[in-house]
């Protein structure tokens, strides 16, 4: 998981739906199951952070299956097509990550809150303020992809989203394979400025993927490198995405990823 597309251009922040009907739709129990118990004890850290996590596994899907699905659709597409193809993704996807993720947010919101206020954190303990911090991180980040950037500087979403990964760097830089090094890379590798700094996103992305060589971090270091025109460098990435082996958090939209490197390679060939 841990995937984070561009941001889209739009003018106004969007409105979340029920999260009930959300739910429902997705016809996630598990999502369903974490929030209900998060809902019936917010003060909870560790249910608070199981609520956050099952909604980010289940926005981080839809997101990767519709921005697949878009890249399927392009007739004889460029590479630049393909990596600029998440910011057109259909508004009800838009619709259904704002609804979700705002809880999702909530969540590791109230994990990171209680677990503050917690004294004398164990090694446990320690792992699950990273984790909150990085949580929180993504699903403000889904937020401000779903909103845009004007809307998402405008509701302050880029600072919230920039203090919780750097809360979770400073607390474990490599926790869950590079988790946070990978987020606050491919963050400022497509944010658009005055946040984004592609020179920053590089170094952290390759650390990223010299520390955790899995095929998110190859496909996200080789879509940088090409927007940095240091292309041949690009491909070499794009075809390690091939044949690298997931961690237990990636593995799940893993062969998502390879499909999307195999269409950039199909499209850096032609």
């Amino acid at each position: 998981m841990y995937a984070l597309t561009g941001f889209l251009l739009t003018a106004c922040a969007l409105t979340p739906g029920p999260i009930a009907g959300a739910l429902s739709e997705s016809r996630d129990q598990r999502s369903i199951a974490a929030v209900e118990a998060f809902r019936s004890d917010p003060d909870n850290a560790v249910l608070a952070l199981d609520a956050a996590r099952s909604l980010f596994v289940l926005v981080d899907g839809i997101v990767q299956q519709a921005l697949l699905d878009e890249l399927r659709a392009l007739p004889s597409p460029d590479v630049d097509e393909l990596l600029a193809a998440d910011r057109v993704l259909p508004a009800q996807v838009r619709d259904r990550v704002v609804t979700l993720a705002t809880t999702g947010a909530e969540a590791a919101q109230a994990a990171v809150t209680v677990l503050a206020d917690a004294p004398g954190l164990g090694a446990g303990q320690a792992a699950a303020c990273v984790d909150a911090q990085l949580h929180l991180a993504l699903h403000l980040s889904f937020l401000a992809w779903a909103n845009g950037p004007v809307a998402s500087l405008m509701s302050g979403h880029a600072g919230r989203i920039s203090k919780a990964m750097d809360a979770a760097i400073a607390l474990d830089p490599e926790f869950d394979h590079c988790a946070p090094l990978r987020l606050k890379g491919r963050f400022l590798a497509r944010a658009p400025w005055p946040v984004g700094d592609q020179l920053a996103a590089r170094k952290l992305l390759t650390r990223a993927a010299q520390s955790a060589p899995t095929p998110i971090h190859h496909l996200f270091l080789g879509d940088l490198l090409y927007e940095l025109s240091e292309r041949d460098i690009a491909v070499q990435q794009w075809q390690s995405v091939l044949a690298a082996e997931p961690d237990s958090a990636t593995a799940a939209v893993a062969a998502l990823h390879r499909e999307m490197a195999r269409l950039r390679l199909l499209a850096a060939d032609g």
